[in-house]
């Protein structure tokens, strides 16, 4: 959700615990984000996760602590090996025009996202996952899988995913074929949420909001909120540029994307170079030398998600001394006395050209030599395998999303990668009597032999006024939202 449990502190008085933390101690906040669609089936404008979580809500949401809590569903059973999931809504759960969120409501947006012909964005899109659909009492739904998914709640069902759960009273009469342009998902006065804030106007450089009286998690005290693309009025606190007070404060935080230095398995790259390279690059000292901000990477899973599993990165230099290489000169050697070069493949973009250089930099330092080949069309490149090595841009996807991208006919397979215990842990994961067990290790299996070395994450960076104090970040869902902050009250 926007913000998770949390307990928020006043200006000058004590503390005090809230319902709902989305509350702030000042009447009226301006926040700064990209530009974003109100629509949740937009493909013009990308809908913003952490917009879509102050007008909808899911069905249970995941805490600062990374565990899941309740949202419209107050309790739920995971049944039948991760194949049903039995919801049980919360009673007090209202959409803004004060009228109960019903079983119908949850029933058909999982119905719709369920549908291949549903106007939803490919990564909305369940066909693929939901059997089927059922109400069981009028507070009771229940959605079986076509295949176990124990992360199906950290994945589909929390806030932040794209499965909102949606008006149905009003949405469920409407064509497919006409309802993302319907003005329920596209006008401000005619638009149906349950979140804790309503739009109630829009202006060229952004959006009014006003806190929804009937939220049944607490309504907000600050009564309206002023979402800006621009710099009118100045922010608060900004996603997408620097405030313009004195003295401003920057939060970074881990972002979705990380950079990969990716194998070709069907280019003449040694094993035991392979091997050594995990452990000759120092991910530290590679971040320092980064002018924009990143973090250090050892796998591509989140911090605390739920399938961060622990990777080995041996010693390079024991590795390649095992092969029978050694030293000469500074540079390594194989034994008939050839020494190791690579080439490292890149696009032409200034922050993969830094990468590149800081890379082929540290690498040389530890005796092996690197030349750099800048391409305009990286796409093009590896999906032909025209490359031994090459920098790439991944977004960290769960598994089994991961598992998809790193198999056999997947289209993102550039390095045709192929690791014969993951593709045995994957099979056996059907039958696997713990399946969260399973999916950890046929995860293990995927990061301990991966198609490359996982070096850097983005940063992305939150600029927060003086008047905003205890800022923190909640890195779990999603990545913008918000666990805590206080304001400052106005002096008299």
């Amino acid at each position: 959700m926007l913000f998770s449990g949390i307990l928020v502190l006043s200006g000058c008085g004590p503390k005090v615990a809230l319902p709902h933390p989305r509350i702030f101690q000042r009447s009226q906040m301006v926040l700064a984000l990209h530009p974003f669609a109100l629509n949740p089936f937009s493909s013009s404008g990308r809908p913003n996760a952490w917009v879509m979580n102050m007008m909808y809500d899911s069905l249970v949401r995941i805490n600062a602590e990374g565990q899941i809590s309740g949202d419209i569903a107050q309790t739920w059973q995971v049944q039948n090996g991760s194949r049903l999931y039995v919801f049980h809504l919360n009673p007090h759960a209202k959409w803004w025009n004060g009228r109960p969120i019903s079983v119908h409501d949850v029933a058909w947006s999982y119905a719709l996202y369920a549908n291949p012909d549903a106007p939803v964005t490919a990564f909305q899109s369940l066909s693929s996952l939901i059997a089927s659909i059922s109400v069981q009492n009028a507070g009771t739904v229940a959605i079986a899988l076509k295949r176990p998914d124990p992360a199906f709640l950290q994945n589909v069902a929390a806030a932040g995913d794209g499965h909102p759960v949606l008006p149905a009273f009003m949405a469920s009469r409407i064509p497919l074929s006409t309802l993302s342009a319907s003005p329920i998902f596209n006008k401000i006065p005619d638009m149906m949420g349950s979140g804790p804030y309503r739009p109630y106007a829009g202006y060229p450089g952004g959006i009014r909001w006003i806190a929804n009286a009937h939220y049944f998690l607490g309504s907000p005290k600050t009564r309206t909120l002023i979402t800006t693309w621009t710099a009118r009025p100045p922010a608060d606190v900004s996603w997408r540029s620097s405030i313009p007070a004195v003295d401003p404060r920057t939060s970074r935080y881990t972002g979705s994307s990380y950079t990969m230095l990716l194998f070709n398995f069907q280019a003449p790259l040694p094993a035991a170079v392979r091997e050594a390279l995990p452990g000759l690059i120092d991910r530290q000292t590679l971040s320092h030398a980064i002018t924009a901000p990143t973090f250090p990477a050892v796998e591509p899973v989140l911090p605390g998600s739920l399938y961060a599993v622990p990777v080995k990165i041996p010693s390079g230099a024991r590795i390649l001394r095992r092969a029978g290489y050694k030293q000469s000169g500074g540079l390594w050697e194989s034994s008939s006395g050839r020494v190791v070069h690579l080439t490292i493949t890149a696009s032409t973009g200034a922050q993969s050209r830094l990468v590149a250089h800081a890379l082929q930099q540290q690498l040389s330092a530890r005796g092996i030599s690197v030349t750099i080949q800048f391409v305009p069309d990286l796409p093009r490149v590896l999906a032909h395998h025209q490359f031994t090595l090459a920098l790439v841009q991944r977004h960290a996807d769960p598994f089994p999303k991961m598992a998809g991208e790193f198999g056999l006919g997947s289209p993102r397979n550039y390095g045709s990668y192929f690791n014969p215990t993951f593709q045995t842990r994957l099979n056996a994961m059907n039958s696997a009597p713990n399946l969260i067990q399973s999916e950890h290790q046929a995860l293990a299996a995927l990061l301990n032999d991966p198609p490359g070395v996982y070096l850097l994450w983005t940063a992305r960076a939150v600029t927060i006024s003086q008047s905003v104090e205890h800022f923190t970040l909640n890195p779990y869902d999603p990545l913008e939202t918000i666990t805590q902050w206080t304001v400052a009250r106005p002096s008299k």
